[in-house]
């Protein structure tokens, strides 16, 4: 099975992050150590640096994850972390290295799904042809970065890398870093990405078993999905999900996301009929999360016991048909604060 992070030795325990401070996020202007956010405080996130603009100071990046690290294996963490449901006690391991490394610092995208705010900044036909050609303009190159984190050994074949957006395959720069992460050796690489657009080098990462693709299909009917993705992508996207299921060297590489929107796809039938498709085409493993709007703007009681009857219903479907599953971080919330309210 496919795992996205490595192996971990020299364990201790402690009331520490399950993600452990050890991952790095760059988000536009941001580069931050949590893309989950937390949702008791709308989804705010730790950040390292605000007005990023590509050039990174490594000596002070790592002097800077290392003291909150040491910090939160003492129990004191950042404010944007108090209250969190990630903060528990758990297993933690001694080392220092950088577990994993996503780049998202472009908004560029050739969708127009209805939860997030990345396509915005882009212009997109109908058909989901993308008329802007570079996303917004403080998006930097992040070859020059990954080529440092190499050279100072900060990404090793080891080291897990993140590719999200914005759509990753339209990002100017994402074919060329993908290219070098593959020659350079790197054995886990997690891609998002919405599958309106095929890449050869997806294609070779998967066939070569390093990737683990995950599309958002968020709906079982092609109507429900042009209403959240705001294109007329069905179609394609499970053509190209077809392609990469048959070229994957482990049919667990390749997950199927469904995004909870209240109102639209809400309901256990549209849930269902994605999970019989997804049997259909050959996919072994689903994950559903919750629209980051509901986190971010707020919630009921009532909507939060909404979404763990029905994170219970996907289970309990996913199981039926042999088929992995996982919860994301705000399903996992809804659970979390639908069981202790």
């Amino acid at each position: 099975m496919f795992e996205l992070f490595r192996k971990r030795q020299n364990f201790k325990k402690s009331i520490n992050c399950q993600l452990g401070y050890k991952q790095l996020f760059f988000f536009g202007r941001n580069v931050a150590f949590c893309s989950n956010g937390n949702p008791s405080q709308q989804r705010k996130y730790p950040i390292i640096y605000k007005n990023f603009d590509g050039n990174i100071d490594i000596k002070d990046l790592l002097k800077k994850m290392d003291s909150i690290w040491k910090k939160s294996t003492k129990g004191i963490f950042p404010d944007e972390c108090i209250g969190c449901h990630l903060i528990k006690e758990s297993n933690f391991y001694t080392s220092s290295k950088i577990d994993f490394i996503q780049f998202s610092d472009y908004c560029l995208c050739n969708s127009k799904c209805i939860y997030c705010n990345s396509w915005r900044t882009s212009v997109v036909q109908e058909d989901g042809t993308v008329l802007s050609t570079y996303g917004v303009a403080d998006s930097y190159n992040i070859i020059p970065i990954i080529k440092m984190f190499i050279k100072k050994k900060l990404i090793t074949s080891d080291t897990a890398i993140g590719f999200a957006g914005g759509e990753p395959t339209v990002y100017q720069y994402f074919e060329e870093a993908l290219q070098l992460l593959l020659d350079f050796g790197t054995k886990n690489i997690k891609i998002y990405s919405n599958l309106i657009k095929f890449s050869n080098q997806i294609s070779r990462g998967l066939k070569s078993g390093v990737i683990e693709l995950t599309v958002s299909i968020d709906a079982g009917t092609k109507e429900i999905h042009r209403q959240i993705k705001g294109v007329d992508s069905y179609d394609i996207v499970y053509k190209n999900l077809k392609n990469y299921i048959d070229i994957a060297e482990n049919k667990l590489q390749i997950v199927s996301k469904y995004v909870i929107v209240p109102g639209i796809n809400d309901t256990e039938e549209e849930i269902e009929k994605w999970i019989l498709k997804s049997k259909e085409i050959g996919l072994k493993k689903l994950e559903i999360n919750l629209d980051d709007r509901v986190i971010e703007n707020g919630y009921t009681k009532e909507l939060m016991n909404k979404i763990n009857k029905l994170n219970e219903f996907f289970i309990n479907k996913s199981k039926e048909n042999s088929l992995k599953y996982d919860l994301c971080a705000n399903c996992m919330f809804a659970t979390s604060y639908s069981n202790n309210n």
